[in-house]
């Protein structure tokens, strides 16, 4: 009897695994002989690609600025995330590159979402600014929950949690017709898309593809529906499909948006070596 945790089950006399920054084409494996007659758990790591980050020194200020995001410490993160800036600015301007330009990117971003979920939201009688500052900060839950994983290779219950309960708030705000100053009825696909992303992270694929499977076909290729089911499908481990949406996006975004803010997410992580990527990001 063979038990897996955090991968799939393996019925066989020998495990191989890919190598844990191993791309889709395989790379370097490891095999774990299994014997029979007897249980052996295996922990195989999920594989989360090439941050953008992962330049950043352990014990320096973006580090320490991720441990206060998985804390909720949002003052104290943000001014680490200064002091990554800073620290990679200096850098820079002493051999400059494109990693180091992007890092710096991360940490201003990562430092504006901290400063964002440091402030108070809105009174409940304020209901047009809570719909939409509902929708916002389960967007920044979200993303700091990815930016936690990619940097520590673990999930922030809190911060799942916060995401989680951030888009069913605003999924009902969206989706309640007795609700006069709801968020646009566009919003809905592209917020239900989130939130299946956010719980297939969580390990709850079921209960993602049942969010994925409320959204109509037509409504999954907006822009912003379309960028949400490219990183729905990352989550779920479809590359290929990820890049298709993502392509979509790409062809019918407004060419003046932020997409440097959307190239640095942690979502792209298991797709930067892929040259399709990159090229859809330099349109």
């Amino acid at each position: 009897m063979i038990a897996v945790c955090a991968g799939p089950i393996f019925a066989a006399a020998a495990v191989r695994t890919p190598a844990p920054d191993a791309g889709q084409g395989g790379g370097d494996a490891r095999v774990f002989d299994i014997r029979g007659g007897r249980t052996t758990s295996l922990q195989v790591a999920p594989r989360l690609g090439r941050p953008i980050e992962s330049l950043a020194a352990p014990g320096g200020a973006y580090a320490r600025a991720i441990a206060k995001d998985a804390e909720g410490r949002w003052s104290e993160a943000a001014n680490l995330y200064k002091e990554a800036h800073a620290e990679w600015n200096d850098r820079f301007h002493r051999r400059r590159s494109p990693e180091l330009e992007n890092a710096m990117h991360k940490a201003a971003a990562e430092r504006a979402y901290s400063e964002i979920l440091g402030t108070a939201p809105p009174a409940r009688n304020l209901a047009p600014a809570l719909a939409l500052s509902t929708a916002i900060r389960a967007r920044i839950y979200r993303l700091k929950l990815m930016a936690v994983r990619a940097y520590t290779g673990s999930i922030s219950p809190m911060l799942l949690r916060r995401a989680v309960d951030g888009f069913t708030e605003a999924i009902h705000l969206a989706s309640a017709s007795e609700a006069k100053d709801k968020p646009p009825a566009s919003a809905l696909p592209e917020l239900r898309i989130l939130l299946a992303a956010t719980l297939r992270v969580g390990g709850e694929r079921d209960a993602a593809r049942l969010q994925v499977a409320h959204v109509r076909q037509a409504d999954r290729e907006t822009p912003p529906a379309a960028l949400a089911m490219a990183i729905y499908q990352v989550a779920d481990g479809d590359l290929e499909s990820a890049l298709a949406y993502l392509d979509v996006y790409a062809r019918r975004q407004d060419p003046t948006g932020g997409n440097r803010l959307i190239y640095i997410q942690n979502d792209w992580d298991r797709l930067r070596d892929n040259p399709r990527f990159e090229r859809l990001f330099r349109r």
